[in-house]
């Protein structure tokens, strides 16, 4: 399965319609989102955003969640695009996916926070146990990790995400939110993928496969 992975866009609406350019005439199977579509709060960039998404790849399965900087009618505008993997769980492709938005609450101005205590009670209550591969899409890093880390040091991820990756041993962890801190990590043998931020000209072309391990092209536009 070929996934197109981007997130960080931060209100620079010509970074997606380049990412768009560049792949035009490609296919892929899902296209994952992993927040702060804007800046300012302003629908209109969730909107374009997903807009430029369903005409250059109309024929790919989209899967979203919001950013720390979204505010409450982009997450009603996903619900209604029927993309949005906030709080949710989807299966696609022979893979389970579980995902969570929102940004650990250190700073005043977070539109959108996801605290320890609901993070713990969302992936306890419902992580899925089908047996197949899970991906797991989240906005913040899993604490402890180099992807979590800013420029001035601070750490920005969550506890209960990293709490869930040791127990539970997802395939594949997605995130972003700390934009200097791309990269990526394993905890045990789950790989954990800071994307990087669009808004600098960076996303990811992932391969997924049930019988292999992830495998994934860093793409600087």
């Amino acid at each position: 399965m070929k996934c197109l992975v981007f997130g960080d866009i931060h209100s620079k609406i010509e970074k997606v319609q380049e990412l768009a350019e560049k792949f035009s005439g490609q296919s892929f199977d899902l296209v994952l989102i992993t927040g702060d579509f804007t800046n300012e709060g302003t629908l209109k960039f969730a909107e374009k955003t997903v807009s430029i998404i369903e005409k250059a790849f109309s024929k790919s399965r989209i899967l979203s969640i919001p950013g720390n900087q979204d505010s409450k009618e982009i997450i009603e505008f996903l619900e209604s695009k029927s993309i949005s993997l906030h709080k949710k769980t989807a299966e696609f492709n022979g893979f389970d996916f579980i995902g969570i938005g929102g940004g650990k609450p250190v700073n005043t101005f977070y539109r959108l926070n996801v605290g320890e205590l609901e993070a713990k009670k969302f992936f306890k209550e419902n992580y899925p146990n089908s047996g197949k591969p899970v991906i797991v899409l989240t906005h913040t890093p899993p604490s402890g990790t180099k992807l979590e880390t800013t420029g001035t040091g601070v750490r920005l991820g969550l506890k209960a995400l990293r709490e869930t990756i040791e127990e539970k041993q997802p395939l594949l962890v997605i995130c972003g939110h700390v934009h200097e801190a791309f990269g990526e990590e394993f905890i045990g043998k789950t790989l954990c993928i800071n994307i990087g931020p669009l808004s600098h000209g960076i996303a990811i072309i992932l391969e997924l496969s049930e019988n292999q391990a992830p495998k994934f092209e860093r793409i600087q536009l």
